[in-house]
């Protein structure tokens, strides 16, 4: 592993406890009134991004939450495995190779 090599994963390192840290959550949000004598109602889905341990709470005037969030499970899945295609290439291209040898002058890739 060269010195291009040890970068390349220290970044992929970073990007990856950053994401863990700081990921999605999908939040719905509700306005309206919902009952027998029916009313309008709207909910909307939306992604955020907050703090592991703090997630996604808003509370109204009246100190009820208006919504709350749901961590976002496969599209942090998706983020990491995106990140990891990437690194992956990066590091690939970032071998040196001396005539179909190792720079390290071992004949094993």
């Amino acid at each position: 592993m060269n010195d291009n090599q040890r970068v390349v994963l220290g970044i992929y390192a970073a990007l990856f406890a950053a994401m863990l840290l700081y990921p999605p959550w999908t939040v719905t949000e509700t306005s309206g009134r919902l009952g027998a004598n029916g009313g309008e109602y709207k909910q909307v889905v939306k992604t955020e991004y907050a703090w592991l341990h703090e997630g996604v709470t808003s509370y109204n005037t009246n100190g009820y939450v208006s919504h709350c969030g749901t961590l976002a499970i496969w599209q942090l899945l998706a983020q990491w495995v995106a990140l990891t295609v990437v690194a992956h290439s990066a590091y690939l291209l970032l071998r040196k190779e001396v005539h179909g040898r190792c720079a390290d002058g071992s004949g094993v890739r």
